[in-house]
């Protein structure tokens, strides 16, 4: 155990030791590339809408969330050509047995729901690059984009 912290913690810290000689040519281009991603576990959360289904006609008014164990990928990256950026990610989202109640006529039902699942989502960004200056690592991305 001690030799999986001692190899995190020198590859949290060696990126750090370069960067006064990366940041000798930051923002001296017009173009630029960020790159980013997650991965988790724990606790997902899931919107529960009961009864309700397209075909049905039926309008809930009400919902609830189930919990259960589960796990998350991020992957994401943006790109900017002068002040113009674009980018595209990817999450994923998987969990386990799900837990929710539902109140039905007045009565109070707790469900469990035993398998798995997953769902993912793609997120396209055009935006602008603004406030850079060469040498100076500082910017502000304003963007927006589309999910699905």
């Amino acid at each position: 155990m001690k030799k999986i912290i001692l190899k995190f913690m020198l590859a949290m810290t060696l990126p750090f030791l370069a960067l006064p000689i990366l940041a000798q040519d930051v923002n001296s281009t017009d173009s630029g590339l960020i790159i980013n991603g997650g991965l988790g576990y724990g606790a997902t959360t899931s919107g529960i809408i009961p009864d309700s289904t397209v075909e049905s006609g039926m309008i809930p008014d009400e919902g609830d969330l189930g919990t259960g164990p589960g796990g998350a990928l991020f992957l994401g990256a943006m790109f900017n050509y002068s002040i113009i950026s674009f980018g595209i990610n990817y999450t994923r989202a998987s969990f386990n047995d799900m837990e929710w109640k539902e109140t039905i006529s007045g009565t109070e039902h707790e469900y469990k729901s035993y398998g798995d699942g997953n769902f993912s989502t793609w997120t396209f960004l055009l935006g602008i690059k603004a406030f850079t200056e060469a040498g100076d690592m500082g910017y502000t991305n304003i963007y927006g984009g589309y999910r699905f």
